[in-house]
């Protein structure tokens, strides 16, 4: 059996439903917004900005902050590393399914895991 399930989808393919479902059938903890939660405080970055980081980043973010703060990383990357951490440390746990958040590519060398991409046919 998968230790790992990560659900990559296209928007309005239902991969929360389907993994909320999994979750429900194969007794798995089930994450997937509840990440950025971890990493921003992992990150010490506040979780609203994390949030507001998740839902909207302009393309030229790091590039104009990083422009006048060359000691520290824009926030924007500090908490993609500590995304990748926190779903690092998942993948090594197992037992879950994580939806979202790149795991799919995170995750690809990690055994007994299974990559899903959800796609609505229907458009």
């Amino acid at each position: 059996m998968y230790k790992v399930i990560t659900i990559s989808r296209q928007y309005g393919a239902g991969g929360g439903t389907i993994g909320h479902y999994l979750e429900d059938r194969l007794c798995m903890e089930y994450l997937d917004k509840a990440i950025i939660l971890r990493a921003a405080n992992e990150a010490q970055v506040s979780v609203e900005s994390a949030v507001k980081m998740d839902e909207n980043v302009p393309f030229n973010f790091g590039f104009a902050q990083s422009l006048f703060d060359f000691y520290n990383k824009p926030l924007n990357e500090k908490l993609f590393a500590a995304q990748t951490q926190v779903i690092k440390k998942f993948g090594e746990k197992g037992n879950c399914i994580i939806v979202g958040r790149n795991a799919n590519t995170i995750l690809k060398e990690y055994d007994n895991s299974l990559h899903i991409f959800l796609c609505d046919i229907r458009k």
